[in-house]
């Protein structure tokens, strides 16, 4: 397992200075969830860049706001980019 090789921006880890969890091309909540449960347990200092989620239909409000309150527990700083309901839930 050791030898395996991660899916390009797919959680994938980046070996430099400090670890890059790289996850851009995950568009399902699910797996979006998933991504900040691995965070938190990674040791170190934990920031998270996103623009949230799109493309969700109705969903989008609900969704972005739960991953907001789960960022909150999950990193020591987010930043947003562009405007998402994530931020409401971050300030919960």
């Amino acid at each position: 397992i050791a030898e395996l090789k991660p899916i390009e921006h797919r959680l994938q880890l980046t070996a430099e200075e400090l670890n890059v969890v790289d996850d851009t091309l995950n568009e399902d909540p699910d797996g979006a969830f998933e991504a900040l449960r691995v965070l938190s347990q990674m040791p170190g200092r934990r920031i998270v860049v996103t623009p949230g989620m799109g493309e969700l239909g109705g969903q989008e409000t609900d969704i972005n706001y739960a991953l907001g309150t789960v960022m909150a527990d999950s990193a020591d700083a987010v930043i947003l980019v562009g405007s998402s309901n994530a931020q409401r839930g971050l300030r919960r």
